[in-house]
């Protein structure tokens, strides 16, 4: 519980009447958090793992899972561009991340929607995301040479857990420009 002590001031203007002001001191505070205070003062954001590495969304992105969709394939487009699915009457684009790393494409994949409106889009995911505490992360050094091409421009932070070095990395992902950037690739 937060205390602080209330002070009333009255100070005089030449020729007008006192003025009331109100002036805040802290004093000593003790904050006793309880176990609900200390889940709402999470920072929740999602993170999901692509082959051996593992991403994270920033922070209030819609996101949405899919595990039963109907891809619609186009014919002659890059191998990258899987097809489209409807949601909610729009029909988003979903990429496989996973011919440009040279890895398999998952068997039973997900489809995972990253944004809303005209600045959304949807990636092939063989696993389903998880939350992170973005508070329990702290930065470290971007390991460039252990990002794939097609994710270089769109990785805009590197984190680890406050708690172990050995912790996995989690790199922080810039939708918008992982979409720009599969557009033209």
């Amino acid at each position: 519980m937060m205390e602080a002590m209330h002070t009333q001031s009255v100070t005089e203007n030449a020729g007008t009447e006192p003025q009331s002001t109100l002036r805040v001191e802290d004093v000593d505070v003790e904050i006793a958090e309880s176990e609900t205070e200390r889940k709402w003062s999470r920072v929740r954001v999602y993170g999901f793992q692509l082959g051996p590495l593992n991403l994270l969304l920033p922070q209030g992105l819609y996101c949405e899972l899919l595990n039963e969709f109907r891809l619609s394939i186009l014919p002659n487009v890059p191998r990258h561009f899987a097809g489209l699915v409807p949601v909610r009457g729009n029909l988003v684009p979903v990429y496989q991340l996973q011919p440009l790393m040279g890895m398999p494409i998952p068997r039973r994949p997900y489809v995972f929607v990253l944004g809303s409106g005209q600045r959304c889009g949807a990636l092939l995911i063989s696993q389903k995301p998880v939350m992170q505490d973005f508070t329990q992360l702290e930065e470290t050094p971007l390991p460039t040479s252990a990002i794939p091409d097609v994710l270089q421009p769109a990785v805009i932070g590197c984190y680890r857990s406050k708690e172990s070095a050995e912790s996995p990395v989690w790199l922080a992902l810039d939708h918008v420009r992982l979409f720009s950037q599969l557009i033209s690739a």
